[in-house]
């Protein structure tokens, strides 16, 4: 586990500032650790092959029950290959124009957001965010999101390669 992460817990809300060696899926992937099984939904302007990998990973450890993902229409322009892998397990893919970084983790015992200001990416940035646990701020962004999916594409894994 990163050094950093050690402080993030999930038993209120909080906030953080990651140096460049930390990512969001590494974030994600450690909160997680600490919910157990989970259903996830990730909105990112883009998504590269490490943060696919490490939810291939998560998702093959039973972390993961069900993702979906929100992200921005470049994704088909200059990540087309990210959005070929990362189509082989998601759940739904939606694509629209959209610059934000937030997750949402859901399962029988906890209701956690994310609102970072990290990209699905590998990066060499100071990032920030906090982490909500409370179930009104998840129950309003998965409201807002909703609202934002049904204006969205919806991509199949046929629609990428055919």
């Amino acid at each position: 586990m990163k050094p950093e992460l050690k402080e993030i817990s999930i038993s209120n809300n909080d906030v953080f500032v990651f140096s460049q060696n930390t990512t969001a899926h590494d974030l994600i992937e450690h909160v997680l650790k600490l919910t157990g099984p989970a259903e996830v939904f990730v909105s990112s302007f883009s998504i590269t092959e490490p943060a696919i990998r490490c939810f291939i990973n998560l998702k093959e450890e039973g972390y993961i029950t069900k993702m979906s993902c929100m992200f921005d229409q470049q994704v088909k322009r200059h990540h087309l290959q990210s959005l070929f892998l990362i189509s082989n397990f998601l759940d739904e893919i939606f694509i629209t124009k959209n610059h934000s970084k937030v997750t949402l983790i859901k399962n029988e015992e906890h209701t956690v957001s994310i609102i970072s200001s990290a990209n699905l990416n590998l990066n060499n940035k100071i990032e920030a965010g906090a982490i909500f646990t409370d179930k009104e701020t998840f129950e309003k962004l998965t409201h807002r999101f909703i609202s934002e999916i049904e204006k969205s594409v919806k991509i199949e894994h046929d629609d990428i390669i055919g």
